[in-house]
């Protein structure tokens, strides 16, 4: 989204009416087939909780740098003026990957989120324990510290551990 003229990239209100009424029917296309799935993932809740059997899902800790999270939230996270990552997140060398990993997801902006009462992850958390009975945070250990890395780091090495306020967030 970063890419995108600006009046889009900016979400201005006229371009995005302009870009709805383009693209009416590929919207509508996809808000029925959302539909559709919620509908049939309700219906798999359904069955799954009738027969006894309780739905475990995941929550990634990060967020896909093009998500629309990212481009509709973005003072929740470290990113550009032109909303591209500041800093990305991923692990530090180590015995089975000398570079460490870059993952390329951007950094939370801890400060900006604790101003509401990180009501972000309360929504996340919330919307995903609307699907599933039981939640799994991968890449929980960052709700201790982060690996933070320069964006366009060619690895990981000169990334940096930086505390996270885990303890306020859960």
């Amino acid at each position: 989204w970063w890419s995108w003229p600006e009046p889009l990239r900016e979400r201005e209100p006229a371009a995005l009416r302009r870009l709805r009424h383009e693209r009416v029917a590929r919207i509508e296309q996809v808000r029925a087939e959302q539909f559709a799935f919620f509908v049939q993932w309700r219906r798999l809740q359904d069955y799954a909780h009738a027969h006894g059997v309780r739905l475990f899902g995941d929550l990634p800790f990060y967020i896909g740098p093009m998500s629309a999270e990212t481009w509709t939230d973005r003072e929740q996270f470290q990113l550009t003026p032109e909303g591209r990552p500041a800093a990305v997140a991923g692990v530090p060398p180590d015995y089975f990957c000398e570079g460490g990993q870059v993952w390329g997801n951007p950094l939370y902006d801890w400060t900006a989120m604790g101003r509401d009462g990180f009501a972000f992850w309360r929504a996340r958390v919330r919307a995903q324990l609307g699907r599933v009975d039981l939640l799994r945070v991968d890449h929980f250990r960052a709700f201790a510290a982060h690996w933070a890395i320069p964006a366009g780091a060619p690895d990981a090495r000169g990334g940096r551990w930086c505390p996270t306020p885990g303890h306020e967030v859960l």
